[in-house]
Parts: structure tokens; C-alpha cells; sequence
């Protein structure tokens, strides 16, 4: 792992000068983490409600789906239970669904590849269909005019008239671009037509007559109570994970109480001296006799990922043949040591004059 440890930034504060904000400090932190800790117990409430307002919108959509099940059939769906080849039109309630060419092509030997053509477009248009998981509830006609050249290949592509809107106009042009080239023509058709483009029509119907392109007041009814169940959920959702994050949000809070940082916010106390260490960790401080005397140090360390940082306050062990005080993880501000300003009044006799 890669670690690089900095330089440990150093200050000492008499005791005097930190009673003020000491006191200040031990009384309004337990009230602050009070209020902190009912808003984040509300902001649990809050989750339970939204967690079960998600989960009736769940159940609620759940019920209607199973109690009315949607009788729409994918295009798929109605060929299979008519045994239909792709190629063939569907006879449905209200018309037909499928392909209707249209062509005048002076050529017997233009029918057989016609078929070829057609049945490939309507089998792609089909596909189409039914990724978009269509279910015959839009109706309509496409009218889409094209080139067709010797090689198979298709140009021009146009849509000539649409009652469905510009999605199932696409489709219907995709279609037919998508399947090309369809093969080369026969040489007997060259020699009855030549080799200019033959212009050809495709009328693709969506389930049409003229009298089924309004949907059933039932299947209205139903779509509309869907979507309204789809969006409360929608928005259910929303709301849990709002209501989540904000418990997130304040949890993280009650815990920053507890931190250095929190304790010292708004800290504004002069200090006595200041050092900074060595590469090694080594400094030493000036340290005036006859008061105890508190030393702040800080520091940070980088780490894969991230950076550390420590904070030690610390009453300093003033008697004249007190070792070389130490700071480390055993008695950072966070631990319970016996010399923390955290944890100890402010009543430390003694005198030492300077600190390593």
C-alpha cells in the first residue's frame, strides 16, 4: 500500500485560555446531538412511511395486473394461434394487419420474387413490431414507396401517407431498408423490364377498416388506471429514496458529533506556540511554567484511495523529568486516554518548560 504520512502541525494553549470554549463547548454538545438525534429518528419514521406507501403502490399495481390482465396480443402472439405464415395477412376484428403490395410490373417472372421480396419485409417488420412490444393497440395505415434495383438493392425510400405517427412510419422504412438487397433479379425479368428501377408501393396496415382505430372504452379504462398505478409507484419510489438518502444524510451527521472536527468548529483560541514537525515526527515547543498547559496536534496521511487525518488535544505531563511525550494512535482525540481534554477536567498541576 502506498502510504505517505505528512508533517504533524503543532500548538499549545494554556489553560486559561481554553476553560471558555471547553465549557462552551461540553454544554452545547450534548444538546446539539440531541436535536440531531431526533431528526434523524424522524427522518427513520419518514423511511418507514415511504418503504410502505412503496410497497402498497407495489401491491396495488400487482392486484390490478393479475385481476385484469392485459387481452392484447404481440403481433407474434396472433400469427402463432392462427398457425400463419410470415408472409400471410392477418384477418383480425376490425381489418386486416400485414402487407399489401402494389406494383405495375408488365413481367410473369416478377410474381415468384415479389412473394421472396415481400414476405421478407413483412417478416422484418414483424420483428420490429414486436421488440417495441407492440400489441395491435395502435391502428392505422403506413404507405411507403421505394426503388427497386437489379441488384437487389433498394433506394428512395418514402413514406407516402401515415395515420399512426412517426414511430410506426419509421418502422414500416426500416422494414424495408433493413432486409436489402433482396437478391438479384431473374435474367428473364431484365429482359421483360430492363434494368431501371421498378417503383413499388407497400401498404402496411395496423389492424385497420376504418372502424377499430379507436380502442374499446374497457381497454381504455384499464390503460388509464395502469398509468395512473405505474406513476404512483413511480413516484413511491422516489420518495423512498429521498427519504433514504436524507436518513443517510443525517446519520452521518449524529456520527460527525463525535468527531474532532464537530468538536472544534468554530475553535477561535489563541495558542501559546506553535511548531511543526520534523520528517520524522520530531518537534519541540516552548512551554510556559507554573499552568498546565494542553497541546493540539493534527496531521494527515495519504493512503490508496484516500486521506486519514488524525487529531490528537492532549494535557501535557508537566514534571521537570516527565520522558519525551509521544503522540500516537493510543491517544488520538478519538480514544478514551486518560490525558484527553475530551475526557479530563481541566486540573493539571505541575511545570515543565519545553516538549518533544
Amino acid at each position: 500500500m502506498n502510504v505517505k504520512m505528512g508533517l504533524v502541525e503543532v500548538q499549545a494553549f494554556t489553560s486559561n485560555s481554553l476553560v471558555g470554549f471547553i465549557a462552551a463547548r461540553n454544554a452545547a454538545l450534548p444538546v446539539r446531538l440531541a436535536e440531531l438525534t431526533k431528526e434523524r429518528d424522524e427522518a427513520k419514521e419518514r423511511l418507514a412511511t415511504a418503504s410502505s406507501l412503496l410497497a402498497s403502490q407495489e401491491g396495488k399495481l400487482k392486484t390490478f395486473e393479475e385481476a385484469s390482465p392485459n387481452k392484447s396480443k404481440t403481433v407474434s402472439q396472433a400469427r402463432a394461434e392462427r398457425g400463419m405464415m410470415v408472409s400471410e395477412q392477418m384477418k383480425l376484428d376490425g381489418g386486416v394487419f400485414g402487407i399489401e403490395p402494389t406494383f405495375s410490373v408488365k413481367s410473369s417472372h416478377f410474381g415468384d420474387y415479389s412473394s421472396r421480396l415481400t414476405a421478407a419485409v413483412q417478416a422484418r417488420w414483424f420483428q420490429l413490431l414486436d421488440e417495441r412490444h407492440y400489441s395491435m393497440e395502435r391502428t392505422g395505415k403506413v404507405v411507403v414507396s421505394f426503388n427497386l434495383h437489379p441488384d437487389g438493392s433498394v433506394s428512395a425510400i418514402t413514406t407516402k401517407q401515415s395515420t399512426t405517427g412517426e414511430i410506426y412510419s419509421l418502422l414500416c422504412e426500416l422494414a424495408i431498408e433493413q432486409p436489402a438487397p433482396f437478391g438479384r433479379w431473374p435474367s428473364e425479368l431484365v429482359h421483360d423490364v430492363g434494368r431501371d428501377p421498378i417503383p413499388l408501393t407497400f401498404n402496411f396496415n395496423y389492424h385497420f377498416d376504418g372502424t377499430s382505430d379507436v380502442k374499446s372504452t374497457e381497454a381504455n379504462g384499464r390503460d388509464q388506471r395502469l398509468n395512473e398505478l405505474r406513476d404512483g409507484l413511480k413516484q413511491a419510489k422516489a420518495a423512498e429514496r429521498a427519504a433514504r438518502s436524507d436518513l443517510s444524510a443525517r446519520e452521518v451527521t449524529v456520527l460527525r458529533c463525535s468527531s474532532p472536527e464537530f468538536y472544534f468548529d468554530g475553535f477561535n483560541v489563541n495558542p501559546i506556540a506553535r511548531a511543526l514537525s520534523d520528517a520524522d515526527g520530531n518537534f519541540s515547543l516552548p512551554i510556559p511554567s507554573g499552568q498546565p498547559c494542553a497541546l493540539l496536534a493534527s496531521a494527515k496521511r495519504e493512503i490508496l484511495g484516500g486521506t486519514e487525518s488524525y487529531v490528537w488535544f492532549l494535557w501535557l505531563p508537566l514534571e521537570p523529568d516527565a520522558p519525551p511525550f509521544l503522540v500516537s494512535n493510543h491517544n488520538m482525540a478519538t480514544t478514551a486516554n486518560v490525558a484527553n481534554v475530551f475526557t479530563k477536567p481541566i486540573v493539571i498541576p505541575a511545570t515543565r518548560s519545553d516538549t518533544k
